[in-house]
């Protein structure tokens, strides 16, 4: 539970920090050009914001945020997203890195999918919740005209009555 805690609270710090982790240490461990570090200055805004679409996805789910930490699933797929990024930042040999970066990619898009399948389920359960029990506690209106005998023409019920107007 305390890793699922820490995954938790440092997913949008990570959002931040890996990024500038990955483009610093490309700089210096990977980039054999100065091309290579152009394509990290655009590489990492994007990190970023798929960091931080995953954090905000899992943050929005009510189970995440009663308990302080995330589900058992997303632990596992964000911390092998995180290990990847690192192991690319890391990396020296361009085939290594490449396939890293790959298999990052990869992982990546699997934490979004994730995250949104994990927040639509949740979502939905409540809301099944949610109306199950307004159908419990909410009585059905019954017609006053079924079974009462209710004729219009007897005047037995409301009357609404609108005048012309006078003089046109």
């Amino acid at each position: 539970m305390w890793y699922r805690t820490a995954i938790f609270r440092a997913q949008f710090w990570a959002a931040l920090v890996l990024p500038a982790w990955l483009l610093v240490s490309r700089g210096i461990f990977g980039a054999d050009t100065g091309w290579d570090f152009v394509a990290y200055l655009f590489i990492a805004p994007i990190l970023a914001i798929a960091l931080a679409a995953v954090a905000g996805l899992t943050r929005a789910r009510r189970s995440a945020r009663d308990a302080r930490a995330v589900s058992t699933l997303d632990a596992a797929i964000v911390s092998l997203w995180w290990a990847l990024i690192v192991a690319h930042s890391l990396a020296g040999d361009p085939q290594v890195s490449a396939t890293l970066a790959l298999v990052g990619i990869v992982v990546g898009i699997v934490a979004f999918w994730n995250a949104i399948y994990q927040l639509i389920a949740e979502t939905r359960n409540r809301m099944s919740v949610v109306l199950a029990s307004f159908e419990q506690t909410v009585p059905v209106a019954s017609d006053p005209r079924s079974g009462s005998g209710y004729d219009p023409r007897l005047g037995d019920g409301p009357v609404i009555r609108i005048d012309p107007p006078h003089g046109s």
